[in-house]
């Protein structure tokens, strides 16, 4: 059991200021939707996006795919909704977007043909009980494709960051643990297994996290409100000495004045 309740960001507060992330989250979709393997028919397929966040990849899904899905959208975090309905709205389309937790999907047995998660399934309160509530909804011989971030020493920028935080408050809770607590392919298969999936196929991809120089990292971090906890317990002289050391940890990885923070993360998709 993966239990990631201690050290979770308060995703409502985040939620306005999440899509700063998204043009660098962007590529994961295109592997995370090639293992759903949709194809065309007269029937639409029903499709679940656990952990939806703002709106991705359901959005993706609607651009790619459009009138061949036939697409839900559930998320822990009601804030999250809230931006991925506007998002719906803008584009004219209907689309339930429901405040649940994947560990209690109020779904019947065998509802959808397709499920897709990006970055959600490792920050479940308990991930092993949502991927078996997953496996629970999904109709026999769906297809599920998730996409996590792997281990901490791939994590780049990320860990970093965790590190200056720590150098300051070493008692911390941050989600970084829990951010890559299924990045280990052998963890991940195992999981898949034990929730009743087969057919498991898991494969690492490199997203570079591209800069101009630090402060561009730094402001996009302070800005989308990943640093607002860590901040708010500092003093101005702490926050001063975290941001030093962090651009002296990045200016030793990534010499020169752009950044270049590759950061691991796996794909994994499979049939029940």
């Amino acid at each position: 059991m993966t239990d990631t309740s201690n050290n979770q960001p308060d995703w409502d507060v985040l939620a306005e200021r999440f899509d700063l992330w998204l043009p660098y989250l962007a590529p994961v979709n295109e592997p995370l939707l090639a293992g759903l393997k949709i194809e065309r028919s007269a029937t639409p397929l029903r499709m679940l996006d656990v952990a939806c966040g703002t709106g991705e990849p359901s959005m993706s899904l609607l651009e790619a795919f459009g009138e061949a899905i036939d697409l839900q959208g559930v998320d822990a975090a009601e804030g999250m909704l809230g931006p991925a309905r506007k998002k719906a709205a803008a584009r004219g389309i209907e689309v339930p977007f429901d405040c649940m937790p994947a560990e209690a999907l109020v779904f019947d047995d065998n509802q959808f043909d397709r499920i897709v998660s990006r970055f959600g399934v490792m920050l479940f309160t308990d991930s092993q009980a949502g991927l078996k509530e997953m496996a629970r909804v999904l109709a026999p011989g769906g297809r599920i494709s998730i996409a996590v971030w792997g281990q901490a020493h791939e994590m780049g920028g990320f860990l970093l960051t965790d590190n200056a935080i720590k150098a300051q408050l070493p008692d911390a809770a941050t989600p970084f643990a829990a951010v890559t607590s299924l990045g280990q392919p052998a963890v991940l298969e195992a999981m898949l297994k034990t929730a009743g999936f087969t057919d498991i196929e898991i494969t690492a991809h490199q997203l570079p996290f591209r800069f101009d120089h630090f402060d561009q990292y730094w402001d996009l971090m302070e800005q989308s409100g990943v640093l607002s906890a860590p901040l708010g317990q500092m003093t101005a002289d702490q926050q001063a000495a975290m941001r030093q050391q962090l651009a002296d940890d990045i200016a030793a990885l990534c010499p020169g004045d752009s950044l270049d923070l590759p950061q691991t993360y796996l794909t994994a998709s499979a049939r029940l």
